[in-house]
């Protein structure tokens, strides 16, 4: 085990204690719950070789957003799931945000029916702050005014601002439940975190530790079981996933849930 992972080890246990799994009914949904952090111990980082900046994740146009999720099903097999069904997100949240070796980032939750691989629809999974760097812009544009020559010419006199600098979301990417034989979750996330660096003070010429914006991309896919927490690791950000299986929304119709799956 990595050192970086025993922090979550007490974690995982006392989750995994009260995940035991009674079998569903045949007809049944899938209730998904997500936790996502940072280690907040940026020299972990500096043990890995990176390849250099990693892209965020193109996010397909039909991907589902937990947040406008409805409670009942509206067109597509997916539902919001209630707050007091979401114990993974309120315990773990808690505890990762006592623990002082992680951040917590995002969290999210969802119903979804289940779906085999060729129709299954990822779920986008997006917010946090950045870390440092990210936190402002990296060359501020001076703001233009009308000694520069900047003024446009239908606006005579005025000079012309930038809006505030608006960071970006720490994570963005997606995560995709699936059935066949068995169920999988596929995690494409990226982490907006920073890279220790060795610069000069450019007044006293000393060195120094700074930072630089770096992208973290975490790709796993993987068979779970049902009721357990699984962890999804990366040397910058971690991800928790639980699936569960819950009643099928009333309404939703679960045809063709036969009950596999729950291996």
């Amino acid at each position: 085990m990595r050192p970086r992972a025993a922090p979550l080890v007490a974690l995982l246990a006392l989750l995994a204690a009260g995940a035991a799994y009674a079998a569903g009914p045949a007809r049944h949904w899938y209730a998904v719950e997500v936790v996502v952090f940072a280690w907040t111990d940026p020299a972990q980082r500096l043990t890995e070789r990176w390849p250099g900046a990693a892209r965020v994740p193109e996010v397909p146009a039909d991907a589902v957003e937990p947040a406008a999720l409805a409670p009942v099903p509206a067109g597509r097999p997916f539902a919001s799931l209630p707050g007091g069904d979401a114990s993974l997100l309120a315990e773990t949240w808690a505890r990762l945000e006592r623990s002082g070796a992680v951040r917590p980032l995002v969290r999210a939750a969802w119903r979804q029916a289940p779906l085999g691989p060729d129709g299954a629809v990822p779920v986008r999974i997006r917010g946090g702050l950045p870390e440092g760097p990210w936190l402002r812009p990296e060359a501020p544009e001076p703001p233009l005014s009308q000694e520069s020559g900047d003024v446009p010419a239908d606006q005579p006199g005025i000079a012309v601002e930038a809006g505030p600098y608006v960071p970006p979301e720490a994570v963005d990417g997606t995560v995709r439940v699936t059935l066949s034989r068995y169920l999988h979750v596929a995690v494409d996330l990226a982490y907006r975190g920073a890279l220790p660096v060795e610069v000069t003070d450019p007044v006293t010429g000393a060195g120094m530790t700074g930072e630089r914006r770096q992208v973290f991309r975490l790709r796993q896919r993987r068979r779970v079981r049902l009721g357990e927490v699984h962890y999804f690791d990366h040397p910058a950000f971690g991800v928790l996933v639980r699936v569960r299986r819950v009643p099928c929304p009333e309404g939703a119709g679960c045809a063709g849930a036969d009950g596999t799956g729950g291996r």
